[in-house]
């Protein structure tokens, strides 16, 4: 599948050892600073003393400081850490997002179509149904499509019965950093389920979310920045 590449700027991923948003705003505005500065050079992963993991509030407030370029900001549920990551591979409406070890993340309009690197990956999935009720903020019922790698490296499909429809704040697990209509995704297949959460936007686009990635790794919080 050929891919377009952005420009140099969007190709380089900051790894979240790069910003730790602790101590006071002058503190904030060095390490934010330094964010930038690491990004613009090129310099991916940092490297140097292991830093303490900020935390999801931490980072947004640092990019909201600092930050104008469209990014995204993900938090693994499962203790895996969490990242800021920004465009590097485009393909129409499939938007490729990386970690500073190459470990990707496909979008389409707000929701995760494929992983790489993460263990037990999505290779990729049919989720325009769910995407469309969610981005109109309406209920129904569809059918989403996922396709992960097995225990034994080969793709197992699993179809799932979806319902979506309106939820409350409460049924968002996670801060919530935006304004929206909160969806939710309540899918089943045979042998396992799963809630996704959504913050839609007037403008009908996935502002921020909490998405199930794949039996291993389980859910992400996503947060879309700048955009």
């Amino acid at each position: 599948m050929p891919f377009s590449r952005r420009a140099p700027l969007t190709a380089v991923i900051v790894a979240l050892g790069l910003v730790s948003a602790c101590g006071n705003d002058t503190e904030k505005g060095r390490i934010g600073k330094n964010y930038v500065d690491k990004l613009k050079s090129g310099v991916i992963g940092g490297g140097g003393e292991t830093q303490p993991q900020p935390t999801l509030e931490q980072m947004v407030a640092v990019v909201r400081q600092t930050v104008t370029d469209p990014l995204i900001l993900i938090e693994m549920k499962d203790g895996g850490g969490t990242a800021a990551v920004v465009e590097i591979e485009r393909n129409g409406p499939h938007v490729t997002y990386a970690s500073a070890d190459r470990r990707t993340i496909v979008m389409k309009g707000g929701m995760v179509t494929a992983t790489r690197g993460l263990g037990q990956d999505l290779m990729s999935s049919d989720s325009d149904p769910s995407s469309d009720l969610v981005r109109a903020r309406k209920s129904g019922e569809v059918t989403r499509v996922m396709r992960h790698i097995g225990g034994d490296d080969q793709s197992v499909e699993r179809r799932f019965a979806c319902q979506i429809a309106p939820g409350t704040r409460d049924e968002f697990k996670g801060s919530l950093h935006t304004e929206g209509t909160i969806m939710i995704e309540r899918c089943r297949a045979d042998d396992m389920g799963f809630t996704n959460s959504y913050v839609v936007s007037g403008k009908g686009q996935i502002t921020e979310s909490i998405q199930w990635l794949s039996p291993l790794r389980s859910y992400a919080q996503l947060l879309l920045m700048n955009m």
